[in-house]
């Protein structure tokens, strides 16, 4: 009898030492969680606020946070961290612009007061995931979408990655509101999702009641008809039963229009190395 208890024992032992091994080395293979950087548009990115003094900068050494001047000629602009931060040029300077770069390699994630997108890795995305930004801006050296009414902007040039800057709200005109965007070439950033283009297969968007999407100077939604598209030269207006299609072939795009009223309801986007495509439609993509 005493030696079955030992051995039931010794057994109950063996199996918890095994559970506990196993466990251990589950939990060891689990990446690492980082914190998403915390963007609160008008506010503050990070451990910066709009509003803090040069002396609330400098305290954040202390809690080890890297603050250092950009260039010693220019007082008023500090790196901190990861973040270029520019004071007011006033008696009593303080934080006025918070500038963040996201580099797609870095699988950043961000959070935009209560969304979250991991990983940042595209400009549009995040934008539409927002879901609060108006078109984009051809600008010199870049585009950016402005987020003015909420003291945000996104900012892309050429260079990997993109730009979230946070600056006081001051705009209080009402401007179109973009729930997604269509990047030439790219895909279809729309409702938390990236739909991509590829070279053997495009990009397909079903439009959704109530929301716009935005390309170029282009603001299409449900409500849009062939006559509203520009065409520039560019696009050409085919019939066919029950609709018709608005193909522009040098931005890769074809509008799809159906019903009696000729309401659109679908686009098709094709991957930049094709353009510009055929002016015959549909052209011919190898698969």
């Amino acid at each position: 009898m005493k030696r079955a208890s030992l051995l039931t024992l010794f057994l109950s032992l063996s199996l918890f030492i095994l559970h506990a091994f196993f466990f251990t080395k589950a939990h060891a293979r689990q990446p690492k969680a980082f914190p998403c950087l915390r963007v609160v548009p008008g506010q503050s990115i990070g451990s910066v606020r709009i509003g803090m003094t040069r002396q609330e900068i400098h305290q954040l050494n202390k809690q080890g946070i890297s603050v250092r001047l950009e260039q010693p000629s220019l007082p008023h602009i500090y790196l901190v961290s990861k973040l270029r931060v520019i004071l007011t040029q006033t008696t009593n300077p303080t934080v006025w612009f918070i500038d963040a770069t996201i580099y797609p390699a870095d699988q950043t994630c961000v959070q935009i007061d209560d969304k979250i997108i991991h990983p940042a890795r595209n400009w549009l995305h995040t934008a539409a995931t927002y879901g609060i930004c108006e078109p984009i801006e051809r600008r010199t050296g870049g585009n950016a979408i402005s987020c003015a009414s909420k003291g945000m902007m996104l900012l892309k040039s050429r260079s990997p990655g993109f730009r979230i800057t946070v600056s006081p709200t001051t705009r209080s005109i009402q401007h179109p509101r973009c729930d997604g965007y269509i990047q030439r070439g790219m895909g279809i950033a729309a409702h938390g999702q990236w739909t991509p283009a590829f070279p053997n297969f495009p990009a397909e968007w079903t439009l959704q009641q109530g929301k716009t999407y935005c390309m170029d100077h282009l603001l299409l939604n449900t409500q849009t008809t062939p006559s509203q598209i520009p065409t520039m030269g560019e696009c050409t207006t085919l019939r066919r039963r029950g609709g018709s299609i608005v193909y522009c072939n040098h931005s890769g795009l074809a509008l799809f229009f159906a019903g009696p009223y000729e309401k659109l309801e679908r686009l098709v986007l094709y991957h930049q190395s094709h353009l510009p495509l055929s002016i015959h439609y549909p052209p011919q993509i190898k698969k």
